[in-house]
């Protein structure tokens, strides 16, 4: 895996975010993107129906688009303000740096700490904050309590 953002990875992880998008064009911005999550969630987690043409054989690749839109909704609807899931990822990342991070399927171990994910971390974010704005989210000023990643 090449932490290039030139690299074919990040383009493949730009293809797939791509395809999840239109996926589900059916449902309106910035809500779209609460519904990717779970669905690359399920994905992920063996849930679910889902066309032969979504993900990607390589886990870290679909684990970099669940991060896009995991930090992309907390945002763009006015789930969490942008510091806090900005702390939440870096406290994250932290722990899987550490090996602390608990898997959230049993049959998979927690994808390694990659420049890759953080990269799609902090697009997902910027992408929020843009939409937010543009889509009139109100602005969240008070920290929630931490999500829970079960679906």
């Amino acid at each position: 895996m090449s932490d290039d953002i030139n690299s074919e990875d990040y383009k493949t992880v730009r293809r797939e975010i791509a395809k999840w998008e239109k996926f589900r064009d059916a449902y309106p911005w910035p809500e779209r993107g609460k519904i990717l999550r779970a669905d690359l969630y399920n994905f992920r987690n063996g849930k679910g129906i889902f066309t032969p043409d979504l993900g990607d054989s390589r886990d870290y690749i679909n684990a970099s688009v669940e991060h896009y839109f995991l930090c992309y909704s907390y945002i763009a609807c006015g789930e969490y303000p942008v510091y806090q899931v900005e702390a939440m990822v870096k406290i994250y990342n932290a722990g899987k740096s550490a090996g602390l991070t608990p898997r959230h399927n049993p049959d998979k171990p927690v994808t390694p700490p990659s420049d890759m994910q953080k990269y799609f971390q902090r697009c997902g974010i910027d992408d929020g904050i843009y939409d937010a704005k543009i889509y009139g989210t109100p602005t969240v000023w008070l920290p929630g309590l931490p999500p829970v990643y079960y679906y």
